[in-house]
């Protein structure tokens, strides 16, 4: 098949070709099998086009498609905002976690009998049940507010971060209310 020779095709099939294009693409389809088995498929599928009764668009159609679009860039800008809030969010936690750690880590050298107390006491509060509340008593107790209010503001990170896990996941979700995309529109 030659390229020149379906480009005549096309031409003739769309009555744009010259009388001699269309002689000379006659004479080449005689004398090659590949670009006449093209001319004949192709002029079997424009007699179908022509003879195929015509079905006029729907009165509203525009309305759909453009509504529909519509819907499509506002999923856009929703996904754009919730993502952006989540890294911004995500950035946050991060800073607020570090800067406990890093203040834990602090406290740690300047008070370095007390680290034994404060692991003991970690411990208790993650054994769970009973022991939890006995945990945060000694903690409270042992180390005074600053220590309290730092594990506090550890907690509110580990809060943060399953929040913002939670968020991210139930935004990937269609059933998310607030984001959900109409079908079929």
């Amino acid at each position: 098949m030659h390229t020149e020779y379906t480009l005549l095709m096309s031409m003739a099939l769309d009555g744009e070709a010259a009388p001699d294009e269309i002689r000379r693409l006659e004479a080449h389809v005689t004398g090659c099998a590949g670009c006449a088995a093209m001319w004949t498929r192709w002029q079997a599928l424009d007699r179908r086009f022509v003879a195929a009764a015509w079905a006029p668009a729907p009165a509203n159609l525009a309305e759909k498609v453009t509504a529909r679009l519509a819907e499509r860039e506002a999923q856009k800008r929703r996904s754009f905002w919730l993502g952006s809030g989540l890294l911004v969010s995500w950035f946050a936690v991060l800073l607020v976690s570090a800067a406990a750690i890093g203040l834990l880590a602090l406290w740690g050298t300047n008070h370095p009998k007390e680290v034994a107390a404060l692991l003991s006491a970690l411990a208790q509060l993650l054994s769970g049940g009973s022991h939890a509340l006995r945990g945060i008593g000694t903690l409270a107790g042992s180390f005074g507010g600053a220590t309290a209010a730092l594990g506090f503001g550890l907690l509110i990170a580990l809060t943060g971060w399953l929040a913002l896990l939670w968020a991210w996941v139930m935004g990937r979700s269609r059933q998310w209310p607030g984001l959900s995309v109409s079908a079929g529109k």
